[in-house]
């Protein structure tokens, strides 16, 4: 049995904006993206540098050994999260927008 590699980002709160806390997320100390979603954004930008939709992404926040999210990488890349003030937030697929691929 082959085991999928395993790819881990470590997020952190960046600056509040209007639309909310995003996260700064880094792989191997080099920022990646910046989001309210950082592991779905995260997991559309690394299979964009070329990592293998197989590997395994895992969230931990700055300063904690604790991985807090897990998810095929190509999956995670598939999905976003929305907020609804009535449901929530709830799972839905990720479109891209053309002002903001990710």
């Amino acid at each position: 049995m082959t085991t999928s590699p395993t790819i881990v980002i470590t997020v952190r709160p960046a600056p509040v904006t209007s639309r909310g806390q995003p996260f700064d997320a880094f792989h191997q100390g080099r920022h990646i993206t910046t989001s309210r979603t950082p592991f779905y954004a995260a997991a559309r930008k690394l299979i964009e540098q070329g990592h293998d939709p197989q590997s395994i992404l895992v969230m931990r926040h700055e300063g904690s050994d604790r991985d807090c999210l897990r998810q095929r990488l190509g999956d995670a890349a598939k999905l976003t999260l929305e907020e609804d003030s009535r449901k929530g937030f709830r799972f839905r697929p990720y479109r891209p927008r053309a002002d903001r691929p990710f």
